[in-house]
């Protein structure tokens, strides 16, 4: 794995406000050189987190080693430890507070109160300096950073928590016919499956805290919404940019790429549709036809996205057959 010395503003690989973990790994894919969208086919299921509905960033379920080699371990440590993983030729994903970036947007920071963390990119070392190479996608930041600068950043005073990405001496990778087919059925497994608070029990989750936001405080309600708001719109972005790497591809007709085109067109306005509602809501919580419209659109589009999962795995069970 050869990452850049200095990456540069083409580098960033940013997927929505709210995906700083898949924007690091995108970004951190990128700049070793490997085709991110191969790890974008899998990041399609959804959680209720914290009240809010939002693309699942599960780490423990994160897989870059069958696509790529490489090995994600969950760390925590100080700076020297970062310093060896990168010096042998891996990269970080470090957890801080976005509150304790200087350069992070204050505009962004709304999440940070309900329990959500950042994720930075740590991918290089400079020991003339003693400081760390540091990319932001979410903040658009390319910099550096020293340890008491990481340090003060970090969720736990003293360490850092961190997960390194380590390249392995794995042999032959799969072809992208078998990526297509690997994630087009773990996705479908993860929506139908629904474990804890994902898939299609994420939809039900969501769905019963517009049927009680009737009795939620003002203040609480607006701040659900504004929430809800910023992640629904990342789930439109996060939608379109799977179903593209799946196109990219190259590996469905131009009728399947056009019938896939209508079933994203048809969600990305089922969101949009629940986006506005919401704003309404915020307006007139005391509207029971609304949070019933509401709960209607959500079914409809949990339904839609499932007929959608269900063809792309079909097409990807077609193509290892050939």
């Amino acid at each position: 794995m050869n990452l850049q010395s200095q990456a540069t503003s083409g580098d960033i690989k940013k997927l929505a406000a709210v995906e700083c973990v898949a924007s690091c790994l995108m970004t951190g894919l990128h700049i070793s050189g490997l085709d991110y969208r191969y790890f974008l086919l899998g990041h399609w299921n959804l959680v209720y987190y914290e009240n809010t509905l939002m693309p699942d960033n599960n780490m423990t379920d994160l897989n870059l080693e069958y696509a790529y080699g490489i090995e994600m371990r969950q760390c925590t440590g100080r700076a020297p430890d970062i310093v060896s993983l990168l010096q042998s030729g891996g990269w970080v994903l470090l957890a801080c507070r976005a509150s304790r970036l200087s350069f992070f947007p204050g505009n962004l920071l709304g999440l940070e109160s309900h329990q959500f963390l950042h994720f930075i990119l740590v991918y290089g070392y400079r020991s003339a300096t003693d400081t760390f190479s540091v990319i932001d996608p979410i903040a658009d930041f390319i910099g550096e950073m020293n340890e008491r600068e990481l340090l003060a950043a970090a969720v736990e005073e003293g360490q850092l928590n961190y997960y390194a990405c380590i390249p392995s001496s794995k042999g032959d990778l799969p072809s992208a016919k078998a990526i297509f087919y690997r994630e087009a059925a773990d996705n479908l497994m993860k929506y139908e499956r629904g474990a804890g608070q994902t898939g299609r029990e994420a939809f039900r989750l969501f769905a019963q805290d517009v049927a009680d936001s009737a009795s939620m405080t003002q203040q609480y309600r607006a701040a659900w919404i504004e929430r809800n708001n910023i992640t629904l719109s990342s789930i439109v972005k996060a939608r379109e940019r799977v179903w593209q790497c799946f196109r990219e591809l190259d590996l469905m007709t131009e009728d399947e790429m056009a019938q896939g085109d209508a079933y994203l067109d048809e969600i990305a306005k089922g969101w949009t549709a629940v986006n506005f509602a919401l704003v309404k809501l915020k307006r007139s919580p005391q509207n029971p036809e609304l949070t019933a419209a509401i709960q209607r659109l959500l079914e409809k589009n949990a339904t839609l996205e499932l007929e959608c999962l269900r063809f792309i795995n079909g097409k990807g069970r077609e193509r290892v057959a050939l």
